[in-house]
């Protein structure tokens, strides 16, 4: 049976060390950082043409090319997170707004980013957050995912979600 032993508490992050068992009936231990689950909206403006930003992150001093999205802590249900974020972020809600699949950063590092797909786009913006710098730009799928992967730190849950859905609607 799992366990777990809370080590750290800050605003954003806990840290627990964890204990679970192994199927041989050995047990491993492991330090876990958890933070909230984030959402990246896969958003089609007409076929083959997606809403990706450059993004200024501060704390790395660089932008970075990515799909919308952002913390999803506000709110219990993670539809209804990713569709503010994604309001905030472009100005746009979406008719069909469906859940497409999760990334996990590592066994490490409890952080999931739900990925979403938009379609049928219309004007529905929120208030921005003070502290971002965001271009919105409408690019062609496969370009996207160039930009995405020309970088050198690449923003994975972007770069994953536009390769997927790439592969799977050839």
């Amino acid at each position: 049976m799992k366990s777990s032993e809370e080590l750290f508490k800050g605003t954003d992050w806990r840290i627990t060390l964890d204990t679970a068992p192994l199927p041989d009936g050995r047990e491993k231990k492991a330090e876990i950082a958890h933070r909230a689950d984030s959402a990246n909206i896969l958003a089609f403006v007409r076929e083959n043409i997606v809403l990706l930003l450059r993004e200024y992150r501060a704390i790395h001093g660089e932008y970075f090319w990515m799909l919308p999205g952002g913390r999803i802590n506000k709110e219990i249900d993670k539809t209804e997170g990713a569709r503010r974020e994604f309001r905030e972020e472009t100005g746009y809600d979406a008719r069909d707004f469906k859940y497409f699949f999760t990334t996990i950063l590592s066994e490490s590092v409890d952080l999931n980013s739900h990925i979403f797909v938009a379609q049928d786009l219309f004007p529905s913006p929120l208030e921005k957050d003070h502290d971002e710098i965001i271009e919105v730009h409408e690019v062609e799928l496969e370009e996207a995912l160039k930009l995405v992967l020309s970088q050198p730190k690449i923003h994975a849950p972007s770069a994953i979600a536009l390769q997927r859905w790439i592969m799977e609607n050839k």
